[in-house]
């Protein structure tokens, strides 16, 4: 056993010279300073841990004993510091000295023990678990959601994890919880898992509970966002209502310069929407040269018929005429030329 380590089950079965036996007992120091131990899980033929079974299993962080264990011996779990807390069945009517915590003085506490009996039972011995901190009449409330994106639960005006799990003893002075579930936007509360739907609720704890808060989507009504461009619809939109609306991204066309949507919301209201938006043309520069020398620009918009200006005249020189004239402007500068 010096070799058990991680997470690990004690076997229900063992085999020795070819027969099968059922493990009833985890003999003394049968685990003792397994070091690398982690967790270990008793199963349920288990019906007593004897002398220092577990003794200085120095990380151990978890154990988990069944409602079979009748006997917890001395020293069992004696020097295991990081295990923080264990829960003792009501089955358990012996305990021996130290089985639990430190058996030098002085040492500080570490461990919360969870009993489900509502007090020290006769066969446990007075030093059982040397000043480690005792919740006599353990119940167990799990509160969790069903969805941690769609909401949490609120125990006790505190909020929890997804999945919480809340202590009641046999000392509180009332033994119930108030649990109140809050759904996150788009979502809401339906009922919790045993029928119930009043938000907050407070039960009374006699048992082990578990209980779920049950969310759902809501039932958002969806709204129409038309955008339209110089009149005419371009794209349609199906949003819900509340959404962040980011406007569609601009369209294009060739000679032309987009002006920008118009009046979009910054979350879709309660109603269908029309944004606009329109195209400005776009001028482009017509040059004329003469001989290479720039002779006169004109601005023109896009798609205006092209009128060549009138031929120049020099002394002593006939002009041949401009070349390339488009008829109309197109979607760029344009240089004709002439000699």
């Amino acid at each position: 056993a010096p070799y058990t380590k991680g997470d690990y089950t004690v076997p229900e079965k063992v085999e020795h010279l070819g027969k099968e036996f059922t493990v009833t007992t985890i003999k003394n120091g049968a685990y003792s300073l397994c070091l690398d131990l982690t967790s270990v899980t008793i199963p349920s033929t288990v019906t007593s841990i004897e002398y220092s079974a577990f003794d200085s299993c120095v990380n151990l962080t978890n154990v988990v004993i069944p409602n079979t264990v009748t006997k917890i011996d001395k020293y069992a779990f004696v020097e295991c510091p990081k295990l923080n807390s264990v829960v003792i069945p009501s089955s358990v009517t012996t305990i021996g000295i130290d089985a639990f915590g430190s058996s030098y003085s002085g040492m500080s506490k570490h461990l919360t023990i969870y009993c489900r009996a509502e007090e020290k039972p006769k066969g446990w011995d007075s030093d059982w678990q040397r000043n480690q901190d005792v919740v006599w009449g353990a119940k167990f409330v799990t509160i969790q959601s069903n969805d941690a994106e769609q909401g949490m639960v609120l125990i006790n005006g505190k909020y929890t994890s997804a999945d919480t799990t809340v202590v009641v003893s046999v000392n509180d002075e009332k033994q119930e919880v108030k649990v109140e579930a809050k759904p996150v936007e788009k979502y809401e509360f339906v009922q919790w898992d045993d029928g119930v739907t009043d938000n907050p609720r407070t039960f009374a704890i006699t048992a082990d509970t578990t209980i779920t808060a049950i969310f759902e989507k809501q039932d958002i009504p969806l709204y129409v966002l038309t955008y339209k461009v110089d009149g005419e619809v371009y794209q349609q939109d199906t949003i819900a209502f509340g959404d962040t609306v980011v406007a569609i991204k601009k369209p294009t066309k060739e000679g032309y310069t987009f002006n920008g949507w118009k009046n979009v919301p910054t979350t879709m209201p309660a109603k269908d929407v029309t944004v606009t938006g329109s195209f400005k043309v776009k001028n482009y520069v017509l040059t004329y040269k003469v001989d290479g020398e720039v002779y006169q620009q004109d601005s023109i918009a896009f798609g205006d018929t092209v009128v060549a200006i009138k031929k120049p005249t020099k002394e002593g020189y006939t002009f041949n005429g401009w070349k390339n004239v488009p008829t109309t402007m197109p979607a760029k500068n344009v240089t004709v030329t002439g000699s």
